[in-house]
C-alpha cells in the first residue's frame, strides 16, 4: 500500500481517496518564499543545535533570533513552526532538566516575535474583514465520523510522505542531540495538515511540508547508521532498496514537470511558469520588461498595478509585483483564497469589464498604477478621456508600453 501510494504521488497533483497529496519538496523551490526560506532555516536548526557548544550565550541566542526574524519576512509556515517547535522543545528541557539555557532561548523567542510583528511581512496588520470558522482564520476541524475518512486520510499520509514517514521517523529516534526540537517539528505538521482544513484553498498542506525537512534529517541519521550496519552484500541491498523509494519522487518530479510543460499552449499562472528555469529567456518583450524595472522602483509597498490578465503573469511572476490578477478564486469559486469576502472578489474581478467608471472602480479597490498597450482598444480610451486628466498621468512610455499613474486623492 506505502510503495503503490509513494509510486503514484510523483506527478505534480495527484490525489489519495479524494485528496489532493501533498507535492515532493522540490516542488516548493519554485515558489520564492520556500526558496528563500529554507536556507534560513537550516541556518536555524544549525544554531539550535549549536547552542551548547557556543561560550557566550547572548551571542548565541541573539544570532538565532535575528536569523528568526529574517524566517518571518520569508516564509510565515516556517517560522510559526520554527518558533512553536522551539518554544516546546525548551519547555520540555526546562521542566524535565532544568537547563538554565532554556529561559535565555525562550525569551529570545519572544524577542524574536515582537520583531517580526514589528517588521511586518507576513504578520503586518489592517481593516481585513473575519474570514470565519474556527480561530476566525478559515480553519475547520476535518470530520473523520464518515466511513473510510480515517483510512483515506492514512492513504493521503503515504502518498505525501512515503517511505520518508517511516524511515524519517526511525531515525528521530535514534537523534542524540535535539531530539524534542526536531520531533516538534514533525508532529506539529502532521497534527495540523490531518486534523485541520482551510475551507477556501488546499494550502494548509504546506505545513506538511516542515515536516519533509525534519523527516529527512531523521532518515539521513537513519541511513548513516544503517551504512555501518551494511557490510556485506546482502546488507548493501537491503540499503539500496531502502534509498530508492525516498530518492524516487524527488528525481523524477523534474521530469513529469516537464511533461506538461508546452510553450505553444501554456495557460497563465500554471506549472509552465518553470519556464526561467529550462530557458535563457522568459517569455516577456523588452518594453514589458522595461516597463515592470520602472514600476519595481517606482511602486509604494500597498500599490497594486493592473494589466490586463492574458499580459499580466510577467509583471507578477517575473516582477514579483502585485496585479488585479493576484486574486485568485477559492476552491468554491466565490470567493478569494484568502475569505476576505464575496464582495470584494467580485469587484475585483469585474474590473475586467471597461465601463465609464472604470477609473473610481479602481481607485476604490486602490490600483495606483495601470499599464496599456496598443492592444488595449478599451482601456486607453478611458484613460485619454478629459475628466480623467486630473487624476490619470502619464508616468512612463516604453514602446507602445504605457505605464500610467492614477492619484488616489483626485476622487
Amino acid at each position: 500500500m506505502a510503495a503503490l501510494a509513494r509510486f503514484g504521488s510523483v506527478c505534480p497533483r495527484c490525489a489519495a481517496n479524494g485528496l489532493e497529496v501533498n507535492p515532493p519538496f522540490i516542488s516548493y523551490y519554485f515558489q520564492h518564499p520556500w526558496s528563500i526560506g529554507v536556507p534560513i532555516f537550516c541556518l536555524i536548526v544549525l544554531q539550535r543545535a549549536s547552542l551548547p557548544l557556543v561560550r557566550n550565550k547572548f551571542l548565541g541566542v541573539a544570532a538565532l533570533v535575528f536569523s528568526l526574524a529574517l524566517l518571518s519576512l520569508s516564509q510565515a509556515v516556517l517560522f510559526v513552526m520554527t518558533v512553536i517547535a522551539i518554544g516546546l522543545a525548551e519547555v520540555w528541557n526546562l521542566a524535565r532538566y532544568r537547563h538554565g539555557q532554556a529561559v535565555v532561548v525562550l525569551l529570545g523567542l519572544g524577542i524574536s516575535l515582537l520583531i517580526a510583528r514589528w517588521l511586518g511581512g507576513f504578520f503586518v496588520s489592517g481593516p481585513f474583514p473575519p474570514v470565519g470558522a474556527q480561530l476566525g482564520g478559515g480553519l475547520q476541524v476535518r470530520n473523520f465520523a464518515a466511513p473510510g475518512a480515517v483510512l483515506g486520510q492514512i492513504l493521503w499520509d503515504l502518498a505525501s510522505f512515503g517511505a520518508l514517514l517511516i524511515l524519517g521517523s526511525v531515525g528521530l529516534f535514534r537523534v542524540r542531540c535535539d531530539k524534542a526540537f526536531l520531533t516538534m517539528l514533525v508532529a506539529l505538521p502532521l497534527v495540523i495538515v490531518n486534523m485541520l482544513r482551510y475551507q477556501y484553498t488546499w494550502d494548509i498542506v504546506k505545513f506538511g511540508t516542515v515536516g519533509f525537512i525534519a523527516l529527512a534529517i531523521g532518515a539521513g541519521v537513519a541511513l548513516s547508521d544503517l551504512r555501518g550496519w551494511a557490510d556485506n552484500r546482502s546488507r548493501n541491498t537491503v540499503c539500496a532498496l531502502l534509498i530508492v523509494p525516498l530518492l524516487w519522487q524527488g528525481l523524477l518530479y523534474p521530469f513529469g514537470q516537464l511533461t506538461a510543460y508546452a510553450p505553444e499552449s501554456r495557460p497563465r499562472f500554471s506549472v509552465q511558469m518553470i519556464r526561467p528555469y529550462f530557458s535563457a529567456m522568459y517569455p516577456v518583450d523588452p518594453d514589458n520588461s522595461r516597463a515592470v524595472s520602472f514600476l519595481r522602483t517606482h511602486m509604494g509597498a500597498s500599490e497594486i498595478v493592473y494589466r490586463t490578465i492574458e499580459k499580466s503573469e510577467p509583471y507578477a511572476v517575473w516582477g514579483g509585483l502585485p496585479t488585479q490578477a493576484s486574486v485568485y478564486p477559492a476552491d468554491s469559486g466565490n470567493n478569494d483564497s484568502y475569505g476576505l469576502g464575496e464582495a470584494k472578489f467580485v469587484a475585483r474581478v469585474q474590473l475586467a469589464a471597461i465601463t465609464k467608471n472604470w477609473c473610481d472602480r479602481l481607485t476604490a479597490e486602490h490600483i495606483s498604477w495601470v499599464v496599456t498597450d496598443s492592444d488595449d482598444v478599451e482601456i486607453n480610451p478611458i484613460l485619454e478621456r478629459g475628466e480623467n486628466k486630473a487624476r490619470v498621468v502619464l508616468a512612463k512610455q516604453f514602446g507602445n508600453v504605457r505605464v500610467f499613474r492614477i492619484k488616489q486623492s483626485a476622487l
